[in-house]
């Protein structure tokens, strides 16, 4: 009988867990096509001084964060799934959910760099010329 209700709640755990994770990943790719990097950082801000405000540490209500994701563009359905996996009282943690993302959209943005930069050189010298950039600018694929 004990093995049982251990083995239950285990499992109840696990899945959580795996909801968690799950929504978490949702939320991030989410706010990652929903802000640019700059936009991030901003929340991030914001979610700092509302947990300030209320003197919690990385936490903010729950209320705080639907209002701030959705004031962001994130779909109202994700908020909600993922304020259900993550709820520990009335308040939820966001500070590793935007580190996250702010790291991936960093990651992101240099990898789109490092691509145009190689796109523009055609020379493959690892440096850009005067005509290599002038021509870039021309490419009517980019105008």
């Amino acid at each position: 009988m004990l093995c049982k209700g251990l083995l239950s709640r285990t499992q109840d755990t696990l899945g959580s867990g795996s909801a968690r994770a799950f929504y978490k990943g949702e939320l991030i790719n989410e706010l990652l096509e929903c802000c640019n990097l700059h936009q991030l950082r901003k929340l991030r801000i914001i979610f700092e001084d509302e947990a300030a405000r209320r003197a919690h540490f990385k936490k903010v209500s729950v209320v705080a964060f639907r209002s701030l994701m959705a004031d962001v563009g994130v779909r109202s359905s994700l908020i909600e799934d993922y304020v259900r996996c993550d709820k520990e009282s009335d308040l939820i943690s966001y500070d590793l959910l935007l580190n996250e993302a702010i790291q991936e959209k960093e990651l992101r943005n240099l990898q789109a760099a490092t691509n145009l930069f190689n796109e523009m050189d055609v020379s493959r010298r690892g440096c850009q010329t005067q005509t290599n950039t002038v021509n870039f600018t021309v490419n009517p694929v980019l105008v």
